[in-house]
């Protein structure tokens, strides 16, 4: 009977195979209050949009956006993931467009 599992692989030959993966990363910002942020979780780049949109105008919009880290250490952009608006009555409304 023969074992059916991969050989194992070696911890640096790991490491450089997920080295070449991109990093999954968020930036998020609400313009009106000239504030944002970096995240690698979308939920919470949603987040800081979110609560930095309880203490701004009614109209003011924020978004999150996938980007990625470019060959000279800028962003790239790949798309917005979400928008929030605060509305006139005080709530913040959240939708995905992604």
């Amino acid at each position: 009977m023969t074992d059916s599992r991969s050989e194992p692989v070696p911890l640096a030959a790991l490491r450089a195979a997920l080295a070449h993966r991109p990093r999954r990363l968020y930036v998020w910002d609400v313009p009106p209050l000239r504030t944002g942020g970096v995240s690698d979780d979308a939920a919470r780049a949603a987040l800081g949009v979110l609560e930095a949109l309880r203490d701004a105008p009614a109209g003011a919009e924020g978004t999150v956006r996938r980007v990625a880290l470019g060959m000279q250490c800028d962003y790239v952009d790949l798309g917005e993931v979400g928008r929030a608006r605060r509305a006139a009555d005080g709530q913040v409304v959240w939708w995905p467009t992604a």
